[in-house]
Parts: structure tokens; sequence; C-alpha cells
């Protein structure tokens, strides 16, 4: 029978070489000797599923998404990290379901200032990997109005696919706000 690694803890191995309490201590701070327990009844809360995952994808290298967060170098602030009362003090109630966690500057961490709730096109559009804007877009629609390119032309100057150079020409996506 092992026992947990934690030293005068005399409890049963149940994960990673912690008994069930360490074990989940250290899934959720990250810290298996860690006592702060925060009571707030709130779990249940559409935001505190955020904070959760929020918080696991920075600091839990088993969390498919860890490489392009924590892995980044991607962290919570200690306030946020410690309570969600504190996140939920600091962001507020979700506008709708449909709006995410966003971070404004994707180079920086989860902290108040750099963090607003978005709907799921805005957050998408603040991604690093999206190579487009609105004015681009707008640039785009004006050289195919001119004749003088095709969609394939337009595509390779953008660095995108020639779909997406369709989809933003037929109004699909990257829409002008009425």
């Amino acid at each position: 029978m092992n026992l947990c690694k934690i030293p005068e803890c005399d409890n049963k191995t149940f994960a990673r070489g912690f008994c069930t309490k360490h074990y989940q201590r250290w899934y959720i701070h990250r810290d298996p000797l860690c006592t702060i327990i925060e009571r707030h009844g709130m779990t249940d809360l559409p935001e505190y599923g955020v904070w959760f995952h929020m918080k696991n994808r920075c600091s839990n290298p088993n969390n498919n998404e860890y490489k392009y967060y924590g892995g980044r170098g991607i962290t919570v602030c200690q306030r946020w990290k410690k309570s969600f009362k504190a996140f939920l003090e600091d962001m507020g109630s979700r506008p709708s379901p449909k709006h995410e966690i966003d971070r404004i500057d994707n180079d920086g961490n989860y902290e108040p200032e750099n963090c607003r709730w978005a709907a799921r096109i805005e957050n998408i559009r603040n991604s690093r990997i999206v190579k487009l804007t609105m004015d681009k877009a707008r640039e785009i629609r004006c050289l195919y109005e001119t004749g003088k390119y095709s969609y394939r032309e337009i595509a390779k100057m953008f660095g995108v696919t020639k779909t997406n150079i369709c989809f933003i020409i037929r109004g699909e996506r990257w829409k002008e706000a009425v």
C-alpha cells in the first residue's frame, strides 16, 4: 500500500502520489498544501465555470489548451487565482450567455486591466492567429470592386484562403455594422 507523498500524511495514494485531499488541493490550486478554501455558494454560476477553466488552462499542463496559455507564460493574477469572488467583483456578470472572457492584449495575463466580456466573434477576431481586421476586409472589398484582381490574387496579397475572400466579398464574414 502506497501512502501520500506529503510528509506526515498517512492516507492511501489516490493519484499523482497524493491522497484524495492533497490531490484535490493540487488539482484546484496547483498546491497540495493549499488550505485556502473559499466558501461562496456560487459554483452554479456560469462565471464560475469561466473562472475555473481560465485558471486550469493557465496552470494545468494536462489541460489540452495549456500550450496556448500557461505554456506561453500566460498567468492569472494572484487576486483572481485565489478568489472567485474577487474575479466576479472585478469582471461583473456576463452580459449574456454568448459572452466569453477576452484578453485585450493576447500576450498579456488574465487580470482586471486586460480582460473584458466579449461576444464570441469579437473574441475570435482578437485572436493571435487572425490575419484580418475590419479595415483589411474593407480594403479587400474595394480591391475586388475595381475588377483588377481575382479572389486568388487578393487571397495571396492578404495571406488568407480564396474561400475567405469569397465570404468577405459576399458579406458572410467581416460584415459591416448596420
